[in-house]
C-alpha cells in the first residue's frame, strides 16, 4: 500500500512540475510596460488585463521611485 502511494506521490508531483514550468496560453494581444522600474509582460484576456513580471524583457524599465 505504502509503495503504491510512494509511485502516485511521485507521478503527481512530477506532474506539476512539468505543468507549473509550461508558459501559460496567451488569448490576447501582449505587450511589455514598465511598472514601478521593473519589466512586466501584459496581456489582454477576456478584456482584463494580466500582467506578470519578467526576469529578461526586450525593453529597459528606469530606475524610479514608487
Amino acid at each position: 500500500m505504502r509503495k503504491a502511494f510512494a509511485v502516485l506521490f511521485v507521478v503527481f508531483a512530477l506532474a506539476f512540475v512539468i505543468g507549473a514550468s509550461m508558459p501559460a496560453a496567451e488569448a490576447g494581444p501582449c505587450y511589455y510596460k514598465c511598472i514601478c522600474s521593473f519589466p512586466y509582460k501584459c496581456c489582454i484576456n477576456n478584456g482584463v488585463e494580466v500582467c506578470k513580471r519578467v526576469t529578461f524583457a526586450p525593453i529597459e524599465c528606469p530606475q524610479i521611485a514608487c
